[in-house]
Parts: C-alpha cells; structure tokens; sequence
C-alpha cells in the first residue's frame, strides 16, 4: 500500500503545473495526500510515550492522540529513565522510523512540544488541520509550558505568589 500511495502521490504532483516540487504544498489537496502517506507509513505500530501516571508534560500528547484517533502506548514505567533517554529526562517518545538507530530503550524524541507536534501531526483526527489551526494549538501548548515553568522549578513547587502571578498573566488569554 504504502508504494501504490507514494506512485499515485508522484503522478498527481507531475500532473501539476511545470513547478511541482511547490505544487505539491501549494493545494491542500496535495498536502491531504502527503499527511495521509504519512499516516498509513506510521499506522503499522503504535508509538510508545513513556511519563510519569500525572497530568504534567506528556498530558497534551495524551490528549491529543485521544482526540485524534491515534492508538498510542501510554507506558508510565518510568523506572531507569535517566539512563533510559538520551538527556535522562521524559516524556519520551519511540516510533517505527523516528531515529532510526537510537539506541535508548525509552526512544529518542524528547522535549514535550516536539512530542505533541508530532502527534498531533500523525494522528488521523487532524489531517486535515490548516496552518492557522496548527499555529492555535502550538500556541496554546507552549502557554501549557509556560504556566508549568511558572508553578514548578525543578521539581520544586514556586511560592503561591509566583504561582499566582502565572496564572494571572496566562490564565486571561484562555
């Protein structure tokens, strides 16, 4: 399948016009099919999230595979991640095809809005997302960021003043 969707994929963008290479991104369409070769290269295994069993940093990839349609292997097992990741932190994410020769037993895709972007970006439910769609969901999930930086340091809870100062500046424009 994935070789008969590359071939009609390759006909449709030498059918555009004289510049293909631009005209594979210029219509949605063709962006439709790249996003749907995509999803059907890594529909064949799960990806595999590995976070703590708390709403924190991995919660919004959660949510997103959920909503999205996307079948994810939520592993709470965190034990030994620090020498089970490449920097020793999670949330950490292992997919078919995503770093192919890592090594770390956890996967290799780390960094929260990374994970989120990436499966926001293969989850079936949001295919057909446009950049303006795309562009409100990153903002919100670094604001998700922001108000976590602003609650926790290090581990370590902030004062209720600091606390309340994050929620007052980020909270208004939710």
């Amino acid at each position: 399948p994935h070789a008969q969707a590359a071939a009609l994929l390759a006909t449709r963008v030498t059918r555009a016009a004289p510049r293909a290479c631009v005209c594979l991104f210029a219509s949605m369409e063709s962006l439709k099919w790249l996003w749907v070769l995509l999803a059907a290269r890594v529909a064949a295994e799960a990806p595999k999230l590995t976070y703590f069993n708390v709403a924190g940093r991995a919660e919004l990839a959660r949510l997103y595979a959920a909503v999205g349609n996307l079948t994810i292997v939520d592993s709470t097992d965190t034990s030994g991640y620090k020498t089970k990741t490449p920097s020793g932190y999670v949330p950490v994410i292992a997919h078919a095809g995503l770093f192919p020769s890592c090594a770390f037993e956890y996967g290799c895709l780390q960094e929260s809005l990374a994970i989120e972007r990436y499966v926001r970006d293969i989850a079936p439910g949001f295919l057909a997302l446009s950049p303006q769609q795309r562009a409100v969901d990153d903002m919100f999930a670094q604001i998700k960021e922001d108000i976590l930086q602003g609650v926790e340091d290090r581990g370590a809870i902030r004062p209720p003043a600091a606390i309340n100062a994050t929620f007052a500046q980020y909270l208004r424009v939710l």
